[in-house]
């Protein structure tokens, strides 16, 4: 195994102490280590409400972007069709 530059003694050392973490043992500890990689749920595939989150302002915002989407979609389709069908706008107009 390769040291990287690393003593013998202190890759030794570094083994032992390795040799003795087991990982978190209460049940607290096991709930704070299971948050570790958390940081901002960009990439999440299912949305959760974040220690010191409110669920309740979690599910208006949820709420408030799923519905600036909807609408968001409708121009988007609105201005696909108009541009397959020109003529539409002018009778939209009448």
């Amino acid at each position: 195994m390769p040291s990287f530059g690393l003593s013998s003694a202190r890759a030794e050392a570094s083994r032992r102490t390795g040799a003795r973490s087991k990982g978190p043992k209460t049940p607290d500890a096991k709930a704070r280590s299971s948050q570790n990689a958390l940081e901002h749920g960009l990439r999440a595939q299912q949305c959760v409400v974040l220690p010191g989150e409110r669920a309740s302002a979690f599910d208006a915002l949820k709420a408030a972007l799923l519905e600036e989407l909807g609408k968001r979609e409708k121009l988007a389709k609105r201005t696909q069709s108009r541009r397959r069908n020109p003529g539409e706008i002018g009778v939209e107009r009448c």
